[in-house]
């Protein structure tokens, strides 16, 4: 049994491929199994993955599969995947060379089935900018401390993959597989994981590096963006109700909801959306009217935005003035101003 077992899906990564790939090869720890999934890739992916699997055969186990999408390529990873430990990685990030070695250390010394841990982002398009982003947590031994702190455990990228160790003997007896949805498999993925988790260590380094390109879930126009967002949204309320905490995080619970909504409107209003904007206004009109939202829109206003173009945005909603919301997100988008900016925005458009 190796001691990690790195599982990659690859969709036409043939740009980034070879760098992840080569950086996961000078890890210090040498007992490691990396899985690459070849999800119907049709560039140079699946030539890159092969050249790989011949120069290091010990380490490297390549699958080629039809395109069946990311879910379908992790769930193949893990089901022939040896490792102690779990690593999702993607096809597009730099690893430090101690990330398995660091984080596997820590995972023993603690005894826990989750471990998290910091990364940087950077911007390509300014090569020496660079922002480091660290769980600022203490380690939570048992069930108990995890759900009575999780409010700031949520407010570190509690649905993202890329910054988490997972010991397999716990996904295998809680019988964790990621679903088969159009978007966001890793936020239920993840709730998942934290329903019966008992215990979660917090490594404060930052142990990889991913462009700031990749690290926006809305970079481009989805269609079932909101479908998947309200899903989400009443997956954490029903972990929260299964716990007895659905009151204690109420505010959790509405932002979910609210980030639903918001990222509808972002959504729409994107430049490559083919809607007009009559087309999206009454597709907000209809959002709005959802069923599953309705209980929650009318409480949005006990959500401690911090933001105020957030902030704005949650009133105009309350009032229902789906043509307000659409005009101002609009036009924040074109304009790509800051948030002191956007300020301006509201008071000219309420004048």
């Amino acid at each position: 049994m190796y001691s990690v077992s790195i599982i990659m899906p690859i969709f036409n990564n043939e740009k980034t491929l070879e760098n992840s790939i080569q950086s996961i090869l000078k890890q210090t720890l040498y007992d490691f199994e990396l899985i690459l999934i070849n999800d119907g890739s049709t560039d140079a992916s699946a030539q890159i993955c092969n050249k790989y699997e011949k120069l290091e055969p010990l380490f490297i186990e390549v699958v080629h599969q039809e395109k069946k999408g990311f879910a379908a390529a992790r769930n193949k990873g893990l089901s022939i995947a040896r490792g102690k430990y779990i690593y999702f990685a993607s096809a597009y990030d730099i690893f430090d060379k101690k990330m398995l070695q660091a984080n596997v250390d820590y995972a023993e010394e603690k005894n826990t089935d989750l471990t998290v841990f910091g990364f940087t982002i950077h911007d390509d398009g300014n090569p020496i900018e660079f922002e480091q982003q660290q769980p600022n947590l203490p380690y939570l031994p048992n069930q108990e401390r995890f759900r009575n702190h999780y409010r700031n455990f949520h407010h570190f990228y509690p649905y993202a993959l890329f910054n988490k160790l997972y010991r397999r003997s716990y996904l295998l007896n809680n019988h964790l597989k990621f679903m088969n949805v159009a978007f966001c498999e890793e936020a239920f993925f993840n709730l998942s994981v934290y329903k019966n988790l008992n215990s979660v260590a917090f490594n404060r380094n930052s142990y990889f590096i991913r462009s700031i390109k990749y690290l926006d879930e809305n970079e481009f126009y989805r269609k079932e963006i909101f479908e998947s967002n309200i899903e989400i949204a009443k997956y954490l309320e029903a972990m929260l109700i299964d716990w007895g905490l659905e009151k204690e995080y109420e505010d959790l619970i509405l932002s979910a909801y609210f980030h639903a909504v918001y990222s509808k409107i972002q959504n729409i209003c994107k430049e490559d959306s083919p809607l007009t904007q009559e087309e999206q206004i009454q597709q907000l009109e209809k959002t709005l009217q959802d069923e599953r939202l309705a209980p929650y829109l009318k409480e949005f206003k006990k959500i401690k935005e911090k933001s105020p173009y957030r902030l704005a945005l949650l009133s105009i909603l309350q009032n229902g003035n789906s043509k307000a919301a659409i005009q101002i997100v609009s036009r924040a988008n074109e304009t790509k101003e800051k948030t002191s900016k956007f300020l301006t925005v509201f008071r000219n458009f309420f004048k």
